[in-house]
């Protein structure tokens, strides 16, 4: 695709690999983040380099946040049905999914699987704890399938995880947080922009807007300058860069 870009005689720019990850803290509307996700997940069969490849869900809602993703359309994948997915994904182990696989609904990528699938399931969750490339569901997927993580603690072992994602594939691409804290601070990429909530299908936030199109792994690192600002709305966006620390927190109702 980038070469056939390139060949068409006009302007273009060829970017390194998607596979943002998103983060929903333990403060987050899991209502709110859980149909953003699947949103995300299945618009245009998650073919955008912005659409939600992981999730890293704190410890503490991470079981209500699964259940509430399954209610939206997910179909979380046990263990014998992540190895079969495994194999049809990454049939020779390549760092990139098959094509067979890519812009596919996941009826027909169950299919492929072998896995057992309700009419009614738009995307496939895999719970995953590895990073790298032993752990090929931490990168870029191009498909229905979302990897979900857990951490513990506070917001450092979020950014510690996404980072770990991230520069497996991906690094100073996309990231995002699904929060209701009120003043963070946002760490911007190296010669990049603070937090686009415009980009991807989400919906408009306080987070300043950033207009690049794209980013590649050579434009900078995934945490960089710190910037403190108030938000006047519960975040739930994408962003290129890190939201590090917060303070305030907004009241929650979360079943």
């Amino acid at each position: 695709m980038v070469k056939a870009a390139y060949s068409t005689g006009a302007p273009a720019y060829g970017v390194g690999l998607g596979n943002a990850a998103h983060v929903v803290d333990e403060t987050a509307d899991l209502d709110d983040a859980a149909q953003m996700i699947a949103n995300s997940k299945t618009f245009d069969c998650a073919t955008s380099c912005l659409a939600d490849h992981s999730v890293a869900a704190h410890s503490s809602i991470y079981e209500t946040l699964k259940r509430k993703l399954v209610e939206r359309g997910g179909h979380v994948c046990a263990s014998p049905e992540k190895s079969r997915l495994q194999a049809v994904m990454w049939p020779k182990g390549e760092r990139i999914p098959s094509i067979e696989v890519v812009a596919k609904p996941a009826a027909r990528i169950a299919e492929l699987a072998g896995i057992e699938l309700a009419p009614d399931r738009t995307f496939l969750i895999v719970e995953k704890d590895g990073v790298g490339a032993a752990h090929p569901f931490s990168g870029e997927k191009l498909s229905v399938v979302l990897a979900l993580y857990h951490y513990q603690g506070g917001i450092d072992s979020a950014v510690d995880l996404v980072n770990r994602i991230t520069s497996y594939q991906a690094t100073g691409h996309t990231c995002g947080i699904h929060s209701s804290r009120i003043t963070i601070a946002i760490c911007r990429r190296s010669g990049g922009t603070g937090g686009s909530a415009t980009v991807g299908p989400t919906r408009p936030n306080s987070l300043p807007s950033a207009p690049q199109p794209a980013a590649g792994p050579e434009v900078g690192l995934p945490v960089a300058a710190v910037e403190r600002r108030s938000i006047d709305s519960p975040i739930s966006g994408r962003c290129y860069g890190w939201i590090a620390e917060t303070t305030k927190r907004r009241p929650q109702k979360n079943a």
